[in-house]
């Protein structure tokens, strides 16, 4: 059974098909949730573990997207803009999220404070384990996809 993304994942998702290979830098990889197909660029955690070194890679990979989300929400709190879709090509878009990081960054390093209500949107909004899930049993896995992940778990979550 595969479970078909919310609206605004799925338009993220064909806006990286079309513009991915253009917008990410070379031997990068873009974390998505179990909710996403396993790709050569998209890394998903696996859904059944094998070994170890599965586990170890689940692991890693929630704390990066724990990580990622909780930056997304302290700049959703502060440039309100960042709340809703962008109706803007991902180049623009691109653009709007970086001057936003930059402004925060600037305004931290001026001492301007967060703003009062970030610890509850920043805990209201962690979705870091998606209640989607693709199943990897079906017929359309992607065979890069699959060694691009195995390779990474080679190198980096197998113990010598």
């Amino acid at each position: 059974m595969q479970v078909t993304p919310d609206p605004v994942k799925t338009h993220i998702f064909c806006a990286v098909l079309t513009y991915g290979n253009d917008m990410r830098p070379p031997n990068s990889w873009i974390l998505g949730d179990s909710s996403y197909p396993l790709k050569r660029w998209l890394l998903t955690p696996f859904i059944y573990l094998a070994n170890e070194a599965q586990e170890r890679f689940n692991r890693r990979h929630r704390q990066i997207r724990s990580a990622v989300e909780r930056c997304n929400g302290v700049l959703k709190t502060r440039w309100r803009c960042l709340m809703k879709p962008m109706m803007y090509q991902p180049p623009r878009s691109s653009r709007i999220i970086a001057a936003c990081g930059a402004l925060h960054n600037f305004a931290l390093d001026h001492g301007v404070g967060l703003p009062h209500d970030i610890e509850g949107f920043v805990d209201d909004n962690l979705m870091v384990n998606a209640n989607f899930i693709v199943d990897e049993g079906n017929g359309g896995r992607d065979n890069e996809g699959i060694r691009a992940r195995h390779n990474i778990v080679q190198r980096l979550f197998m113990r010598q």
